[in-house]
């Protein structure tokens, strides 16, 4: 009908607005699974649509008494219901908001809980206060009032339940009618000295969000102190309010202290005794892991050469060396290993061309395989792990001891699993348009007997991301491409490149979700590319380790090679109109990309870009650049501050002001230097965001459009 919008147009101008609703299509899905020790329960947190960010927690009990039924699905808590009931109201605590910000956690609600080894109890804080389930036929929730409590977990037997309040940690008894009063267990806090939680760099960089470990038999509690009193001070003011004070905030930029770490353990007879270790040469706790039921270490050294797992006896507190391993460049952190299987075993994936999984040095892995994360051991004995034979893939996969592998997850995506007993829970992502994936596999010795999927509320994408696959000649760097919907080639387009480009992420992947805004910008009239060139995960050591001591000019070679590749194949590219645009170390190399190579790249976004590397946290930038008091020269030919008259190209640079993580110094610093160079440039900053911008959806529906809207003036289409 004349004066309506077609339906592709519509669904085009519609995404922004869609995809800040339902954070990118993931709302609504099952998500943060945890399976019994039995597999017989699991335990999920939904939301209830597709655009609510409220979490609740769920259970899927499987051989359901039901009669029937495979599976049995039931809610557990419900924050709605929790609040009208006059709960869950109080104001998020301080340390619950830094935990959502270092794990990117945009949602809220009841965004993270534990449950017991058996799966009767599951306790969350949520406001402030804890909540424990009992499970059972008739679910009962029993709350105590803390004000700031947060990092609720409950021991592995169901008879106790710890947390952190006032930076303090805290443990309380469980029992069938609710939680005993709290008794502190931690020494108390100061202003420089916490408990119980973890520090900045191991939260942010080694992804270890916990500050207290269980023993298996719940006889036990390893706890974390930290004192910052070395640690640079940062006043990170809200500069839309003058008149309030600024936060202080602790944050070790490279080359200068870190917090000291001091661990304890604490029994449930009495009784608190300290665990040392030669904390000046290892003094990164990578993680706290259990041999039997005494606890060992996982450390590191300042360098990140060395990796060192130390046990402890229980009685005396007494540190013995178990294993170690060593690496010219740095030892990359493998989630979930080291570890132990039983009291006799070490597990490891040790860095190598292709990383494998060794049982005492024995491989278990399968060969050809690159190890990405072990997840855990089956009541049959099988290891399970995740990992990458074609790196835009993860799948997971099962070895038993006799040599024979399973691979669990089907199709094309990248998956991720949770286990207990025999059950395997397998989430992830694939390349449909409903691509969040959950799905409970029982085994029984080397066979399935019981595949489900569990239900998802969460939105199909409308405008489905149809990307072209291919790989560089020179490299081999994989790349992805994406065209206008119905593009029918009868004409030359405006590039868009859209990496991330850095250690850690990959954007070239077999996941739809990873095009998601990519085809957006696409279907206004781009030809948008997506690489992961050298430094990138999932191609072995050689490649992850390419770009020591040079976080710029590797990352930009191989994004130029990516377009040369795309320039010589026979797709529709006007070469003359070139823009890049990236957020964090993609907004870093964007900036870099055209100060670099204006003669090619005509404009660029950068966004939470990190401008000089003496801005960013030790454990991340020490690992590629050194120490800068002896590596002066590595941290300036990386910096775009010092290289910021070389500037030739539109720019338009996006940062949040209470970003905590890349600094808002980072861009005001670029910018002055631009300034003072006579380099107009654009700057848009982002009043009360942090590096975690899709924590308002106003805010991503409006920076997509103001993208657009730049990139056209910038490359002459409007």
């Amino acid at each position: 009908m004349e004066g309506k919008m077609p339906k592709a147009a519509s669904r085009i101008s519609a995404f922004p607005r869609k995809y800040a609703e339902t954070l990118n299509y993931t709302l609504g899905a099952p998500r943060s699974f945890q399976v019994a020790s039995d597999g017989k329960r699991i335990f999920f947190l939904r939301a209830k649509s597709s655009s609510s960010r409220a979490l609740d927690l769920w259970c899927v009990e499987l051989g359901s008494r039901q009669r029937h039924r495979t599976h049995y699905e039931f809610k557990l808590a419900d924050i709605a219901t929790l609040s009208r009931q006059g709960f869950a109201q109080n104001a998020e605590p301080a340390a619950d908001k830094i935990r959502r910000e270092r794990t990117r956690e945009a949602a809220n609600g009841i965004t993270s809980y534990t449950i017991d080894m058996v799966g009767s109890k599951a306790a969350f804080a949520v406001g402030g206060d804890i909540y424990l389930a009992h499970v059972g036929t008739q679910p009962k929730i029993f709350t105590r009032s803390i004000g700031d409590a947060t990092h609720a977990t409950i021991s592995p037997d169901g008879r106790f339940l710890a947390f952190v309040s006032q930076r303090e940690l805290f443990v309380a008894k469980v029992s069938a009618s609710g939680i005993s009063k709290p008794k502190r267990v931690s020494p108390s806090a100061t202003s420089t000295q916490f408990w119980g939680l973890p520090e900045f760099v191991a939260a942010e960089e080694m992804h270890r969000q916990a500050g207290f470990w269980w023993s298996p038999d719940s006889t036990a509690l390893v706890f974390q102190g930290t004192d910052e009193r070395l640690v640079t001070v940062l006043h990170l003011a809200d500069v839309s309010d003058p008149s309030s004070p600024p936060p202080r905030v602790r944050y070790p930029y490279a080359g200068s202290e870190n917090a000291e770490l001091s661990l304890y353990i604490w029994s449930i007879d009495g009784g608190t005794r300290a665990i040392t270790w030669d904390s000046k040469k290892f003094p990164y706790l990578v993680n706290v892991g259990w041999k039997g039921i005494s606890p060992t270490l996982t450390v590191q050294n300042r360098p990140q050469t060395r990796v060192r797992v130390l046990s402890v006896n229980r009685k005396t507190g007494r540190i013995s060396s178990e294993y170690e391993k060593a690496d010219a460049k740095w030892v990359e952190l493998i989630p979930g290993v080291p570890s132990w299987i039983g009291e006799t075993s070490i597990l490891d994936a040790p860095d190598a061309e292709r990383r494998r999984l060794q049982v005492n040095g024995q491989h278990r892995s399968k060969a050809g395989l690159e190890v990405r994360k072990f997840v855990g051991t089956l009541r049959s004995g099988g290891l399970v792990y995740l990992a990458s034979e074609d790196p835009r893939e993860t799948h997971v996969w099962v070895s038993f001891a006799n040599g024979k592998h399973i691979r669990l997850s089907k199709g094309e995506g990248v998956f991720d699993a949770s286990i207990g007993g025999e059950t395997v829970l397998i989430h992830g992502a694939d390349m449909t348009t409903n691509p969040l994936v959950a799905e409970v596999v029982v085994m029984s010795g080397f066979e399935e007997t019981l595949r489900i999927r569990l239900r998802s509320l969460s939105s199909k994408i409308s405008n489905l991301p149809c990307p072209a696959f291919f790989s560089t000649s020179k490299r081999k760097i994989n790349y992805a491409v994406l065209l206008p919907d119905g593009f029918t080639f009868d004409r030359k387009l405006p590039v868009l490149l859209d990496p991330y480009g850095g250690p850690w992420v990959q954007r070239c992947t077999k996941s739809v979700l990873s095009y998601t805004t990519s085809q957006w910008f696409a279907d206004q009239g781009f030809v948008v590319i997506v690489g992961d060139g050298r430094g990138t995960p999932g191609r072995g050591r050689k490649w992850e380790k390419a770009i020591l001591g040079d976080l710029m000019h590797i990352a930009v070679s191989d994004q130029m090679e990516v377009l040369d590749d795309a320039i010589n194949r026979d797709l529709p590219i006007d070469s003359e109109r070139v823009a890049v645009r990236g957020w964090s170390f993609g907004g870093y190399l964007a900036a870099s990309m055209a100060m670099l190579h204006p003669e090619r790249i005509h404009a660029a976004i950068a966004g939470a870009p990190v401008t000089d590397w003496r801005l960013y946290d030790t454990h991340y930038t020490e690992r590629y650049l050194g120490d800068p008091g002896k590596h002066s020269e590595r941290y300036d030919a990386c910096s775009l501050v010092h290289s910021a008259h070389r500037m030739r190209r539109p720019l338009l640079l996006i940062h949040g002001i209470n970003d905590d993580n890349v600094v808002v110094a980072n861009t005001l610093r670029f910018s002055q230097a631009l300034f003072e160079a006579g380099i107009e440039h654009n700057f848009l900053p982002l009043v009360g965001i942090t590096h975690m911008a899709a924590s308002s959806a106003k805010a991503v529906k409006h920076l997509l459009q103001v993208q657009l809207s730049f990139l056209k003036k910038a490359l002459g289409l409007t």
